[in-house]
């Protein structure tokens, strides 16, 4: 029987070698807005048709011309109303350095300087963590966390296979797939909200810089890509097609200096570092995604990750 780690759960994809990564183009907004502007619903409505529409906008230049970024849902719907005004909502610039996405809709947001290692920074409350996981054109997991609470599972010891953060989350469609006929009730693998899944991640999108001492600039990022061998005689995924119900979980990750880090490589092997996973599945189809946040020990920026893959048991 092998059991898998799921802080180890990169490995088994490769041993991630400079020569397994490959370049890759940067994901396009134009892409990314497609997917993510427009009508979403929370999935756990039980009337589709009584479901509250809320809108993800464009948001224009101010001189006209290109979309500029884009205007989230409400954090009212994943925080509580005591915890933030109805009408608030968060802005994504593309300009952002901290604001990453990909051509399937997902994205990873936070702030490029997080002080996680310095008792005396009491800002970051104030701040968000933030990742939209992308299940087809139809469905995907938003999540959101408060960098304080990251601050706290930094200092915590981290128990294997146990997530050490409460993440918000909300499960979002849009509307066409609200019903409840349009989702696979069937379950292929069982998850615990209180227990990482086991996955076997088979592809990895990540931007980092040309090299680890230079400043955090997106704009001059490297982006690599790495498949596993399998996958590419994979038939193409339907992306009009729906998944089940769809569950959330974050954990913060202390890679020790001098670590080698099969996900981020030589971009964090020189100090302590840590990653911020935010991770969403589908207990139906077994599959699983994933957004991957590494910060240096100067609490800069080094890395951003996204995972695709399949849950499977200890057993596998």
């Amino acid at each position: 029987m092998l059991r898998r780690h799921p802080l180890a759960a990169i490995a088994l994809l490769s041993t991630a070698t400079a020569t397994q990564w490959r370049p890759c183009a940067q994901p396009r907004f134009d892409a990314f807005a497609e997917l993510t502007v427009g009508p979403w619903v929370a999935s756990s409505s039980d009337d589709a048709a009584a479901a509250t529409l809320y809108e993800v906008e464009e948001v224009m230049r101010s001189c006209g011309g290109a979309v500029q970024g884009i205007r989230e849902l409400p954090l009212s719907l994943i925080f509580d109303a005591e915890e933030c005004p109805e009408e608030e909502r968060t802005y994504h610039n593309r300009a952002d350095g901290g604001f990453v996405y990909a051509d399937d809709g997902t994205y990873s947001a936070g702030p490029e300087k997080w002080a996680w290692n310095d008792a005396s920074d009491d800002d970051s409350g104030a701040k968000l963590l933030m990742a939209s996981l992308a299940f087809t054109g139809k469905q995907r997991v938003w999540l959101a966390a408060t960098l304080s609470e990251a601050s706290e599972a930094v200092k915590s010891t981290h128990k294997a296979h146990t997530p050490n953060m409460s993440p918000k989350v909300i499960e979002l469609s849009r509307p066409i797939s609200t019903s409840s006929s349009d989702k696979d009730s069937s379950i292929a693998v069982d998850l615990e909200s209180s227990q990482l899944p086991y996955v076997n991640w088979k592809t990895i999108q990540r931007v980092r810089m040309p090299n680890s001492s230079q400043a955090w600039s997106l704009a001059r990022a490297k982006w690599e890509k790495q498949v596993a061998e399998s996958e590419c005689n994979d038939k193409a995924v339907d992306d009009t097609a729906s998944v089940g119900p769809l569950m959330g979980w974050a954990y913060v990750e202390k890679i020790p200096e001098g670590q080698e880090n099969a996900l981020f490589g030589d971009a964090v092997s020189a100090a302590v570092a840590v990653a911020i996973h935010m991770l969403a599945a589908c207990p139906a189809s077994g599959v699983a995604r994933s957004a991957v946040r590494c910060y240096g020990a100067d609490g800069a920026l080094k890395a951003v990750a996204f995972l695709d893959g399949d849950v499977v048991t200890a057993e596998d």
